[in-house]
C-alpha cells in the first residue's frame, strides 16, 4: 500500500472554519473519486475558540490517500504552477483526545523524541487533528 500525505493550507480569503468545511465537502468528493484510491482520511486541525490548539504550523489539514499501486498515483497530474513541497519525515501519533495530545507536547516522551531527530531535520511542525474518514 502507498500512502500520500498532503499539507493543506487555507487560502488567504478563507477563515480556518471555512477552509475545513471546504475540505469536508469539495475535497472529500474529489479525493473519493480519484482513480484507484483505497482509503482517504482528512486530518482536520482541532480548534478551540476558533484557533488551533498549538501555534499555526502553516497548514490547516493533513489529508492521507492510500493506493494499492504506485503506478496509479504517478499517473495523477498535479496542478501547474504549484510550488514543490517536500518533507523528510512525517510522524503521526494517535491520542484518545486532543487534550491528551496537547499534554504530550510538554512531556518527557516528546522531549526525547525531539532529541532523536535533532540535527537530522531542519525543523518540525505539529498539528493536533481529528481524523475524518472519507473512503
Amino acid at each position: 500500500m502507498i500512502t500520500r500525505v498532503f499539507f493543506g493550507a487555507r487560502r488567504g480569503d478563507m477563515t480556518t472554519e471555512a477552509c475545513l468545511d471546504h475540505w469536508r465537502g469539495t475535497h472529500a468528493a474529489i479525493g473519493a473519486s480519484m482513480p484507484g484510491v483505497r482509503a482517504y482520511v482528512q486530518n482536520h486541525g482541532v480548534l478551540k475558540g476558533g484557533r488551533f490548539l498549538l501555534p499555526y504550523p502553516g497548514f490547516d489539514i493533513m489529508p492521507e490517500l492510500d493506493w494499492d499501486d504506485l503506478d496509479v498515483l504517478l499517473t495523477i497530474p498535479d496542478r501547474p504552477g504549484r510550488p514543490p513541497f517536500a518533507v523528510q519525515a512525517i510522524d503521526v501519533i494517535w491520542f484518545a483526545a486532543p487534550e491528551d495530545a496537547l499534554s504530550w507536547t510538554a512531556s518527557e516522551a516528546a522531549y526525547r523524541a525531539a532529541w532523536t531527530i535533532s540535527g537530522l531535520i531542519f525543523g518540525s511542525e505539529r498539528l493536533i487533528a481529528r481524523p475524518n474518514k472519507v473512503v
